[in-house]
């Protein structure tokens, strides 16, 4: 980095740091707008994969650049799955050939996408760890789609943390 330029950190994440933050860092290979909503919706509730293998290239480079002992894609609760039939950040790493490991889980939520920015902020922890020895002192890469509050990332590294892990970072495709 140029000793010239400024780091913009935004307010979500200057909310973060005043509390208990037990992620390290996010990196977000695009910058989330209407489009990428858009992209994601397809993706995500119609199961169109084309668009997954188009975020591959970057993913893999972000990817290359903060990889860490082991990588976990952010789960979705069983009930989602079923509804969907897949889940997004798995297919996400899969179509990027990044190897990963299962072992984060999540109870049953209402959609994020349905509560409000206060609701988001507010949410009581729904993600355990099933397998801790493969996390125990280890760093971990959390990857999720998208970053829009930070709770659901916060979340999954407040229940990595407590289960043992040595540090978590978070790579999403857009913040």
């Amino acid at each position: 980095m140029d000793s010239f330029e400024q780091v913009v950190i935004c307010a979500d994440c200057q909310k973060w740091e005043m509390g208990a933050n037990n992620l390290q860092k996010n990196i977000a290979c695009y910058t989330y707008n209407e489009f990428a909503k858009e992209l994601m919706t397809l993706y995500k509730y119609r199961g169109d994969y084309a668009i997954a293998g188009v975020f591959s290239e970057q993913l893999q480079k972000q990817w290359g650049l903060v990889k860490k002992d082991v990588t976990i894609p952010l789960p979705i609760s069983p009930e989602r799955r079923k509804e969907r039939g897949f889940n997004q950040t798995e297919g996400l790493l899969r179509l990027a050939g990044i190897p990963f490991e299962i072992t984060l889980k999540r109870e049953h939520t209402e959609k994020q996408s349905k509560k409000t920015r206060k609701e988001r902020m507010g949410q009581e922890q729904f993600f355990f760890v099933e397998n801790k020895e493969h996390i125990d002192s280890k760093e971990i890469l959390l990857v999720d789609d998208i970053y829009t509050t930070g709770t659901t990332i916060h979340l999954a590294a407040d229940a990595l943390m407590e289960a043992g892990a040595k540090s978590v970072f978070s790579l999403t495709i857009f913040r």
